[in-house]
């Protein structure tokens, strides 16, 4: 997506009212402080739309890039797709897009999000791969700690003994998840080691720009994880459960014209 594709200048007129409305709505330049707040907004999308590797463009270079974007000169320029994704997530999770009205603007929005979703989903398989060791060495530890667990219920030390077994164990697993789920959310906004000081930035979770729809997708993503198991695990008791026995009929109807 780094360079400005085709389908993104035929769709111009769309995203140069998209940008029009950002200037409209951010909180730097709506009231009538478009002439002073816009540097401060320009700043700020310079910020958004920089990526490793590449440095945030200085004011004046944004400022020189934004009037190429926006004019319809011999001057026009296209973003690349994902500079304008990335800025247009921002305003679009800040609340800035909520007046658009026009199809074509809309529509344009969705696709740039699309594009960001694709890029990220090609890079997961790798991501996962990293992260399989680290997962694994955390699932022993909380195996290790359920298995103590399971040894306290069989031997009738663990609370609620009138539960049945079965039951105990999947209450210990059901607590563990749940409890590493709040955990790791929770850690998230604490404040991180490697910041001098506290500022903007100093948890996982701040800026919270994007974070709704993170958690959103992880719950979607997770539960369609445990709904599969439990299919799967359903299949399987059915499996295993031999067929009810049809009842026999031991006292056959008397016919009609019995008795008479």
């Amino acid at each position: 997506m780094g360079k400005a594709t085709s389908w993104l200048a035929e769709q111009r007129p769309a995203m140069i009212e998209i940008l029009a409305e950002m200037v409209r709505q951010s909180p730097y330049t709506k009231d009538g402080h478009a002439g002073s707040g816009m540097g401060l907004l320009l700043a700020q999308l310079s910020n958004v739309a920089s990526r490793p590797g590449l440095r945030a463009r200085s004011l004046p270079a944004m400022r020189q890039a934004w009037w190429r974007w926006t004019t319809d000169g011999p001057q026009a320029a296209t973003p690349p797709v994902e500079e304008l994704a990335l800025i247009v997530r921002y305003a679009n999770n800040h609340g800035w897009l909520k007046q658009l009205r026009r199809p074509d603007c809309n529509s344009l929005v969705r696709r740039l999000l699309d594009e960001l979703n694709v890029e990220l989903k090609s890079a997961k398989r790798s991501r996962e791969v990293k992260w399989e060791n680290a997962a694994l060495n955390a699932t022993w530890t909380l195996v290790d700690f359920l298995e103590k667990r399971v040894v306290e219920i069989a031997q009738g030390d663990a609370e609620e003994e009138a539960m049945p077994v079965s039951w105990k164990v999947q209450a210990e697993v059901k607590t563990m998840m749940r409890v590493f789920t709040e955990t790791v959310v929770s850690s998230l906004d604490h404040p991180r080691e490697y910041f001098s000081e506290p500022h903007e930035t100093d948890s996982y979770l701040r800026p919270h720009e994007g974070w709704p729809d993170v958690f959103r997708q992880m719950a979607s993503e997770i539960s369609e994880i445990l709904i599969g198991a439990a299919n799967e695990y359903e299949e399987l008791e059915v499996s295993q459960t031999p067929a009810a026995p049809k009842r026999k009929k031991l006292i056959r109807p008397m016919p009609k014209d019995a008795g008479q």
